[in-house]
């Protein structure tokens, strides 16, 4: 049984990751490798995010207006230097408080994590 972070870790932080690298590509005009340094990750990785090859959770977030808007701050505050990490218990909320998991997910999940 995986706890609640377990999930987001292993399902939705690639897809969140994959959402802000498009936002900073197709908003901020950046290239791959600008957007790989940004976010300490390399080219290659962004290449897969923009290809959908990583993160396919993204159709199911991209229905939720409120984690656009969250993914859209982030990606401003990464496009002028402002945000240097994610925090995890910050995306587990806004995931538990918009009821983005599936029933299956649902019942993996444990109640050990109170994000």
């Amino acid at each position: 049984m995986k706890t609640f972070c377990e999930i987001v870790v292993s399902d939705f932080l690639p897809a969140m990751r994959a959402m802000v690298a498009k936002e900073l590509i197709n908003s901020y005009h950046m290239t791959q490798t600008d957007v790989a340094k940004k976010m300490g990750m390399t080219q290659p990785a962004v290449s897969y995010y923009m290809r959908e090859l990583r993160g396919t959770k993204v159709k199911v977030l991209q229905k939720n207006e409120k984690l656009i808007e969250f993914v859209k701050k982030v990606a401003a505050e990464i496009a002028a230097d402002r945000h240097e990490t994610i925090n995890m218990h910050e995306i587990c909320k806004h995931l538990r408080d918009e009821n983005i998991l599936t029933d299956r997910e649902k019942l993996q999940c444990c109640s050990l994590c109170k994000c």
